[in-house]
Protein backbone atom coordinates (compact mmCIF):
# COMPACT_ATOMS: atom_id res chain seq x y z
CA UNK A 1 0.00 0.00 0.00
CA UNK A 2 1.40 3.35 -1.23
CA UNK A 3 2.40 5.57 2.18
CA UNK A 4 -0.59 8.48 1.47
CA UNK A 5 -3.19 6.87 0.38
CA UNK A 6 -5.40 7.83 3.64
CA UNK A 7 -4.83 11.52 3.38
CA UNK A 8 -5.38 11.49 -0.19
CA UNK A 9 -8.61 9.65 0.77
CA UNK A 10 -9.77 12.74 2.51
CA UNK A 11 -8.56 15.37 -0.94
CA UNK A 12 -10.53 12.84 -3.42
CA UNK A 13 -13.61 12.94 -1.70
CA UNK A 14 -13.03 17.23 -2.42
CA UNK A 15 -12.61 16.64 -6.02
CA UNK A 16 -15.52 14.37 -6.65
CA UNK A 17 -17.58 17.14 -5.23
CA UNK A 18 -15.60 19.82 -6.99
CA UNK A 19 -16.37 17.77 -10.10
CA UNK A 20 -19.55 16.56 -9.77
CA UNK A 21 -22.92 18.33 -11.77
CA UNK A 22 -25.07 16.00 -9.48
CA UNK A 23 -26.75 17.52 -6.32
CA UNK A 24 -27.02 14.52 -4.31
CA UNK A 25 -25.20 13.56 -0.92
CA UNK A 26 -21.53 11.79 -1.82
CA UNK A 27 -20.23 9.81 0.99
CA UNK A 28 -17.57 7.10 1.55
CA UNK A 29 -18.08 3.69 0.94
CA UNK A 30 -18.47 1.58 4.10
CA UNK A 31 -15.05 0.31 5.75
CA UNK A 32 -14.89 -3.25 6.78
CA UNK A 33 -12.72 -4.40 9.79
CA UNK A 34 -11.22 -7.42 8.73
CA UNK A 35 -9.72 -8.81 11.70
CA UNK A 36 -7.05 -10.65 10.52
CA UNK A 37 -5.33 -7.94 9.02
CA UNK A 38 -2.61 -6.48 10.90
CA UNK A 39 -1.08 -3.18 9.45
CA UNK A 40 2.19 -2.70 9.13
CA UNK A 41 4.05 0.70 10.12
CA UNK A 42 4.81 3.29 8.00
CA UNK A 43 7.92 5.36 8.38
CA UNK A 44 8.05 9.02 6.86
CA UNK A 45 10.84 11.77 6.92
CA UNK A 46 10.21 14.94 7.67
CA UNK A 47 10.37 16.56 4.12
CA UNK A 48 9.02 14.09 2.05
CA UNK A 49 6.74 15.34 -0.72
CA UNK A 50 4.09 14.05 -3.03
CA UNK A 51 2.42 16.03 -5.89
CA UNK A 52 -1.09 14.54 -7.62
CA UNK A 53 -1.80 16.43 -10.73
CA UNK A 54 -5.39 16.28 -12.48
CA UNK A 55 -5.43 16.30 -16.31
CA UNK A 56 -8.71 16.32 -18.48
CA UNK A 57 -7.76 15.60 -22.25
CA UNK A 58 -4.20 16.07 -21.94
CA UNK A 59 -4.66 19.87 -19.88
CA UNK A 60 -3.36 19.89 -16.30
CA UNK A 61 -6.01 22.02 -14.19
CA UNK A 62 -5.15 21.26 -10.93
CA UNK A 63 -2.77 19.74 -8.23
CA UNK A 64 -2.76 18.00 -4.66
CA UNK A 65 0.45 18.34 -2.76
CA UNK A 66 1.36 16.36 0.66
CA UNK A 67 4.38 17.38 2.86
CA UNK A 68 5.56 15.89 6.02
CA UNK A 69 6.22 18.73 8.19
CA UNK A 70 6.40 17.34 11.91
CA UNK A 71 7.21 14.08 13.46
CA UNK A 72 6.53 13.29 17.22
CA UNK A 73 6.23 10.74 19.76
CA UNK A 74 3.63 11.60 22.33
CA UNK A 75 2.86 9.49 24.88
CA UNK A 76 5.82 6.83 22.62
CA UNK A 77 3.31 6.65 19.88
CA UNK A 78 4.65 8.19 16.39
CA UNK A 79 2.64 10.99 14.97
CA UNK A 80 3.42 12.33 11.60
CA UNK A 81 2.05 15.87 10.67
CA UNK A 82 1.43 16.42 6.63
CA UNK A 83 0.63 19.50 4.65
CA UNK A 84 -1.97 19.89 2.10
CA UNK A 85 -2.66 21.79 -0.98
CA UNK A 86 -5.64 21.14 -3.05
CA UNK A 87 -5.96 23.63 -5.93
CA UNK A 88 -8.11 22.91 -9.22
CA UNK A 89 -8.67 25.63 -12.00
CA UNK A 90 -12.43 25.99 -13.55
CA UNK A 91 -12.30 23.38 -16.16
CA UNK A 92 -15.45 21.88 -18.31
CA UNK A 93 -15.16 19.49 -15.43
CA UNK A 94 -14.35 20.95 -12.49
CA UNK A 95 -15.37 24.17 -10.46
CA UNK A 96 -12.24 26.24 -9.13
CA UNK A 97 -10.96 24.79 -5.79
CA UNK A 98 -8.65 25.18 -3.17
CA UNK A 99 -8.26 23.60 0.13
CA UNK A 100 -5.38 23.73 2.50
CA UNK A 101 -5.41 20.91 4.92
CA UNK A 102 -2.97 19.67 8.02
CA UNK A 103 -3.41 15.99 8.53
CA UNK A 104 -2.18 13.94 11.65
CA UNK A 105 -1.76 10.43 11.38
CA UNK A 106 0.12 7.27 13.29
CA UNK A 107 2.31 5.35 12.35
CA UNK A 108 0.12 2.94 11.01
CA UNK A 109 -2.04 5.33 8.54
CA UNK A 110 -4.61 5.84 11.45
CA UNK A 111 -6.00 9.60 11.11
CA UNK A 112 -5.93 10.87 14.69
CA UNK A 113 -7.11 14.51 13.42
CA UNK A 114 -7.22 17.21 10.46
CA UNK A 115 -8.29 20.60 10.14
CA UNK A 116 -9.18 22.00 6.83
CA UNK A 117 -10.08 25.13 5.52
CA UNK A 118 -11.28 25.90 1.58
CA UNK A 119 -13.62 27.07 -0.93
CA UNK A 120 -15.46 25.09 -3.67
CA UNK A 121 -16.74 26.92 -7.08
CA UNK A 122 -15.03 29.83 -5.70
CA UNK A 123 -12.10 30.93 -7.90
Amino acid sequence: MHKVVIPAFFLLLLVILACSESEETITPAAVTNTPDYIPEEIEYDIGEKWKFTYYESGTEFGFNTYQVVRKGTPAGKTVYTFDSQLKLESSSSCKPTKFDTTYRLDSYGTPIRFDMSGRIGTG
